[in-house]
């Protein structure tokens, strides 16, 4: 996937996307299919590579957007387990499969159908800012292997990750307070033994203050693990130190590769995904789940949502500016309730210390093991917090 050939600098296009992560290809996909000429800019020498990513994802988060057989399916999972601080854990045993991808394969798939569509995707091309004519943006500037472009179009779809520049460029408030930030670090693990077919997730202050560490199994020797916690605990010891702590007791023998750091955007969503003929996709559009800090099934509903509105805006009589609000709309109608009860339900999740944790646990193995469900355990969760039980429901009705 390499679009090399600087004639494609030097035309105007209908839809520029800048990022090509799933947001990113998805838009660029679904905008080509309208009939619109794309095209996609990524800083990156490979779609897919680095991989910044715990890489798991539900069933119905990919469904209808990639083959559910494909090589990009690492593993499948049947199980999840949550260990409480004391070690108490609690297994549950799901019909609804989730995955572990190979997001190398899985991003460059999207990548293909993206230019199966007709979009142009061209990588090593670092787009350095937006370029405006009285106000209105025009296009953008971009540096394709050291030579700077002026590439023009008529939407621009920002796809570029925490801190969206396009969204900053455009006067579009992208930042994120540090409660919200989580601060993130994930190594690949070799060389330790695990169930294949169980994700787990460790809570605890001494484990993952203000968050949670994960195990994704790519299979009974090798697993991604990696830590989220609050920006505000994060101040005080980095994720990494949270993380090799836990390695040091649970896998003293593993091999690490592949570690990347980084912060997750879980905010609430932007009121306003657009501004003028600036639209704003995944990460950058903070539309993160922000209970989960998960972001690749939002990803692929913000990217198609954001292209679909992009290729109809420029059928339609109206101004493309008016017309691009939809998107706004259209993501608040299939996500944002969801996305606001995710809110409320992280904001009282992390205020459970340990205690309240551990008696969560022994509460659940009070109870027959053939009605434990995640329903239950969030309504045993939030038993002192009557308002939050709509919200659970709301949100577990996702799943």
């Amino acid at each position: 996937m390499n679009t090399s050939h600087e004639k494609l600098f030097h035309q105007k296009y209908n839809v520029i996307v800048v990022g090509g992560g799933p947001a990113g290809t998805t838009a660029a996909k679904f905008a080509a299919k309208s009939g619109a000429k794309v095209i996609l800019f990524e800083r990156d020498p490979v779609i897919g590579i680095p991989v910044r990513c715990g890489e798991g994802v539900s069933k119905r988060g990919i469904r209808g957007y990639v083959s559910l057989n494909g090589p990009w399916i690492a593993n499948r999972l049947n199980q999840v387990e949550l260990i409480a601080p004391d070690g108490n854990s609690i297994k549950l045993e799901t019909s609804l499969i989730g995955y572990i991808l190979d997001r190398t394969k899985f991003d460059k798939v999207l990548g293909d159908y993206a230019e199966a569509a007709g979009a142009h995707i061209a990588t090593e091309a670092d787009v350095t800012n937006l370029i405006k004519n009285n106000g209105r943006v025009t296009g953008v500037r971009v540096n394709y292997k050291g030579v700077d472009y002026e590439v023009y179009g008529d939407i621009i779809i920002g796809a570029d990750g925490v801190e969206s520049r396009v969204g900053r460029w455009a006067g579009m408030k992208t930042m994120t307070k540090l409660n919200n930030m989580e601060s993130a670090f994930q190594i690949n693990a070799a060389n330790i033994k695990i169930d294949s077919k169980t994700c787990r997730f460790y809570f605890g202050r001494e484990v993952a203050p203000g968050g949670y560490l994960w195990v994704f199994p790519k299979d009974a020797h090798h697993a991604n693990i990696g830590i989220g916690i609050s920006g505000n605990y994060s101040r005080k010891k980095p994720a990494k130190y949270y993380l090799e702590k836990f390695m040091c007791k649970h896998f003293p023998h593993a091999e690490w590769s592949r570690v990347v750091a980084g912060g997750v955007p879980c905010n609430p969503p932007l009121k306003r995904l657009t501004n003028g003929n600036v639209m704003l996709a995944g990460d950058a559009g903070h539309q993160v789940n922000p209970l989960t800090g998960s972001g690749i099934a939002n990803a692929l509903q913000a990217g198609k949502l954001a292209g679909e509105t992009a290729g109809e805006a420029l059928h339609l009589s109206d101004p493309v500016e008016s017309s691009l609000q939809m998107y706004t709309k259209r993501w608040y109608r299939a996500r944002g309730r969801h996305h606001k009860s995710n809110m409320r339900l992280k904001n009282a999740v992390i205020k459970l210390d340990d205690d309240k944790l551990n008696e969560l646990a022994r509460l659940m193995h009070k109870i027959p093991r053939s009605e434990w469900s995640f329903l239950k355990i969030f309504l045993f969760a939030m038993r002192n917090s009557p308002d939050l039980i709509i919200d659970c429901i709301k949100v577990l009705r996702k799943f």
